[in-house]
């Protein structure tokens, strides 16, 4: 993958802060599909959104969220008309349970 290419990958899980991780399926010289990991920030685990490379680092890659092309399953409408704008709730349009979740896990994985 090179920067400024689009490309579409499946959030499969989150590290904090709200940064998802991507899997993303790349072709190299030869012609091989391999999957590539990209860190996306603002998604939640099961979507599938189309990212704009921006940078590599480490064998990863960074990227920005160009366009949501599937909703997560376990996604619901946020009740906030300013959602989306001021960021302060990241994980407003799951479920509490979910949110609950994810946040403890991160919580692990920091100590």
């Amino acid at each position: 993958m090179k920067k400024g290419q689009v490309v579409k990958g499946k959030v499969v899980s989150l590290q904090f802060p709200n940064k998802g991780i991507c899997e993303v399926a790349d072709t190299d010289a030869d012609g091989n599909v391999c999957v590539s990991k990209c860190v996306v920030k603002n998604v939640l685990p099961g979507q599938t959104v189309s990212i704009q490379i921006q940078k590599k680092r480490k064998g990863a890659y960074e990227g920005r969220v160009v366009e949501l092309i599937e909703a997560a399953p376990n996604e619901v409408c946020s009740g906030c008309e300013h959602f989306g704008v001021c960021g302060g709730c990241n994980y407003q349009t799951l479920l509490y349970e979910e949110q609950l979740k994810i946040k403890g896990a991160q919580v692990e994985q920091l100590l």
